[in-house]
């Protein structure tokens, strides 16, 4: 574990006045992550410090949920595709299951409800990209032949 670095001043932390704590502009800068995420990495260091992992993947994943939240997930690898389809209908499965045997569950029904809506939701993002995904595609390639019959 790395030991934490102390603050660029004589006093003991204890003995600093409570502002020097919260205001950013007096926080000394061997406290905070050096670079931009995913270019995080200190000299000197091999990479795996847990706190720069954390804070890249943090990063990535932040990445991902806001370009499946847009509908930027573009990819054009087809084993992509097969992948972003089986996790989609994965997440949605549980969902459809639950509806399925609605009248059987009595008192169950609610709570299973609640519990697989949200990665039904999660599923229902990734197929849309999914969608949009192989459309963009296919307009593309259909686009890209159109010129080539033109100017051939």
């Amino acid at each position: 574990m790395r030991p934490t670095p102390k603050p660029n001043t004589q006093l003991p932390v204890e003995e600093l006045p409570p502002q020097h704590l919260t205001e950013p502009e007096s926080q000394d800068p061997s406290l905070e992550l050096p670079g931009w995420p995913g270019f995080r990495t200190q000299s000197g260091h091999s990479g795996l410090d847990p706190v720069e992992s954390y804070s890249e993947l943090g990063h990535v994943l932040g990445i991902c949920l806001r370009d499946l939240l847009l509908f930027r997930v573009r990819t054009r690898s087809s084993m992509a595709w097969i992948g972003m389809a089986f996790v989609g209908f994965l997440f949605l499965a549980p969902l459809g299951v639950t509806i399925l045997y609605l009248p059987n569950l009595g008192d169950a029904s609610l709570p299973l409800l609640v519990f697989t809506f949200f990665p039904a939701i999660l599923g229902l993002l990734l197929l849309t990209n999914l969608a949009l995904d192989i459309a963009e595609s296919l307009h593309r390639r259909g686009t890209s032949h159109v010129h080539h019959q033109e100017s051939g």
